[in-house]
């Protein structure tokens, strides 16, 4: 009996800032290109799926430029068509948005610290109209059309960002009770350029982590 388990591995993509510059929050309504260090950090992890039999048969991608630079450089290595979905967009950090860390700390600490330690959505800073659950329930919708286009035990590839990635973790509920109970959600931050290896249960309808923020 197949296991009905497809394997997503979720790839943040690469650097979008210059070592000269100083980063800044940027959300969805940046859209920033990868930079030589971003391009090179894709490389690795072509490098790193050949080398670990991770060869992706679908590649799934954000919208951004950051996203989709990524997936052509991901594409050139894989036989694997490249499919675009905006239920891997970035989040819109709305009054966060251009700032660096320290001024959103100064200006907005206690909300800066529930966001980075428990998740809990700042609705009255990020973009109203896109709300932590519209965008789980996006998630949810993709989910579903994997197990539907997706044959079991086949290896999905999907590009997008940060804050996309700690939703993934709102919606695995014992891994998410226990990172808000012990303010643990900082510590599951992705590294530009990291992966995240999961597995989705498409009978179950169920996310579980194998490996997350990998450096390749």
């Amino acid at each position: 009996m197949i296991l009905p388990l497809i394997k997503i591995i979720f790839l943040r993509h690469g650097n979008t800032f210059e070592s000269t510059e100083v980063p800044v929050q940027v959300g969805a309504k940046t859209n920033l290109p990868l930079t030589e260090k971003g391009r090179q950090q894709a490389e690795a992890a072509c490098a790193y799926l050949e080398k670990n039999r991770l060869v992706p048969d679908h590649i799934y991608t954000g919208p951004l430029t950051r996203h989709l630079e990524t997936a052509d450089i991901l594409a050139s290595h894989f036989e694997a068509p490249v499919i675009h979905t905006s239920a891997l967009n970035e989040i819109d950090y709305g009054q966060w948005e251009g700032k660096t860390v320290e001024e959103i700390k100064t200006q907005w600490s206690e909300s800066y610290q529930a966001w980075a330690e428990q998740a809990i959505w700042p609705s009255d800073i990020f973009d109203a109209q896109h709300h932590l659950f519209s965008h789980q329930q996006a998630l949810k919708n993709w989910l579903e059309e994997l197990s539907h286009n997706t044959e079991p035990t086949s290896t999905v590839l999907a590009i997008t960002s940060n804050g996309l990635l700690k939703i993934i973790l709102t919606m695995i509920p014992e891994l998410a009770l226990s990172l808000f109970e012990n303010h643990g959600f900082d510590n599951y931050k992705v590294k530009t350029g990291g992966l995240c290896i999961v597995e989705y249960d498409t009978f179950a309808k169920k996310l579980s982590v194998k490996n997350w923020n990998v450096t390749p």
